[in-house]
């Protein structure tokens, strides 16, 4: 997980988190506005199953504050649904290890 957050642009991740809040709360225009190019069908679903609860993007925000971030030209891509998913699957992942 430190590797994905090692290659996040700081204003991109606080971005990505604001629009995950956003979706989880329902408001999903405000979702696509900066966030993952989720379908409304992924966004709906996301939102049903707490996807993006709360509380996993405070530790999500807390775990990239603890990492030194990398210079170079890899950047993570958070306008892909792939990102959000890969990092909200890897934390959960740690966290039921």
């Amino acid at each position: 997980m430190r590797d994905l957050l090692s290659i996040a642009d700081p204003t991109e991740f606080l971005q990505l988190v604001w629009s995950l809040a956003s979706l989880h709360e329902g408001e999903f225009g405000h979702a696509r506005r900066f966030g993952p190019d989720f379908s409304p069908q992924e966004m709906e679903q996301a939102k049903e199953r707490f996807r993006f609860a709360p509380w996993l993007l405070a530790t999500l925000v807390n775990e990239y504050l603890t990492t030194s971030l990398k210079s170079g030209p890899r950047k993570l891509n958070v306008k892909n649904h792939n990102a959000a998913n890969a990092l909200i699957s890897k934390l959960v992942e740690l966290e039921n290890a």
